[in-house]
């Protein structure tokens, strides 16, 4: 097990490049965001944006990592430079980003909607650093105009491409990305937090985290409803394993908690005592886990140990 400290405020999000070689770290209310090496805890390197940044990700392909601010602005940082070589921009947007699978788009989601840019990664030097008007608008936009006041939060593409999920308060929706058309909408009990959510490696089935629970549907079909049961307090980090069949959840009860997917029965639990956790991602390889604290700590451990 390795523990360090990264930030002085809440680790919001933590995610593995696809080589599993960086780990990335994004703090509540910075600008910056930190990468690390997740076998020594040793800070590779920082990228410091003009907004707060809320939220990261990496392309598959690796060749990109995108950051998402406060002013609803997707910045696509080349990987080989660290410069940033496009800035994408929705006013309506509020949370974000993802990648496709095959890193030919990128999204971020707002109230009503999730926004699709196409070529994320190709350079727009006139969007750098510009005003908002001059940035890249979205190339496609999904709705769903359910009566809600709650914001989309969460949007996730399926490891497949085909779809593209978003979770917001009381409502989760999935969408066919070749057809553009509402695929799932479940309602759920409306919560005073965000919520989170995963699809599994298969593309079959999409788990929420609502309130201190988990429930796991399939995409497609109607079919039986798998709810995990156990965290005290609120669940924000939230992953399926590379096979599938568990679920990985982090709590502000500060527990980590393996779930089999199928039965909903919960196989372990940690508690590194580092306070309540907001954020947790599993490497590549499935081997490792790393979680987030709300202090600012980074707990990285054998998944097997």
């Amino acid at each position: 097990m390795l523990k360090w400290k990264a930030h002085t405020s809440k680790v919001r999000q933590l995610a593995y490049s696809p080589d599993g070689t960086l780990l990335l770290s994004v703090a509540e209310g910075v600008k910056t965001l930190r990468l690390w090496n997740p076998t020594t805890g040793i800070k590779v390197r920082e990228l410091r944006d003009q907004w707060v940044i809320y939220g990261a990700a990496f392309s598959s392909n690796g060749r990109f990592l995108a950051t998402y601010s406060e002013v609803a602005v997707v910045v696509i940082w080349d990987r080989e430079t660290w410069l940033p070589i496009a800035e994408l921009c929705d006013r309506e947007t509020s949370e974000g980003p993802d990648f496709a699978p095959d890193s030919s788009a990128v999204v971020a989601c707002g109230r009503k909607r999730v926004s699709l840019w196409t070529k994320p990664g190709q350079p727009d030097p006139k969007s750098i650093r510009g005003e908002l008007k001059d940035k890249r608008k979205p190339d496609r936009v999904f709705t769903n105009e359910q009566e809600s006041f709650h914001y989309f939060h969460c949007v996730r593409f399926s490891p497949d491409g085909r779809f593209i999920a978003a979770s917001r308060e009381d409502n989760t929706t999935v969408w066919s990305v070749a057809r553009g058309k509402l695929v799932r909408s479940v309602g759920h009990r409306s919560t005073p937090t965000q919520t989170t959510l995963a699809i599994s490696p298969d593309s079959e089935r999409v788990a929420v985290g609502h309130g201190k629970q988990v429930d796991i549907w399939p995409i497609e079909r109607d079919g039986p409803v798998v709810t995990l049961r156990g965290h005290k307090l609120f669940v924000w980090g939230l992953g399926f394993t590379k096979d599938g069949r568990s679920v990985i959840t982090a709590g502000s009860d500060g527990t980590v908690r393996f779930w089999d997917a199928d039965s909903g029965a919960e196989h372990r639990s940690f508690d590194w005592r580092i306070g309540k956790l907001y954020s947790a991602a599993l490497s590549p390889d499935g081997l490792t886990c790393a979680i987030g604290s709300e202090d600012g700590h980074i707990v990285v451990w054998d998944v097997d140990s």
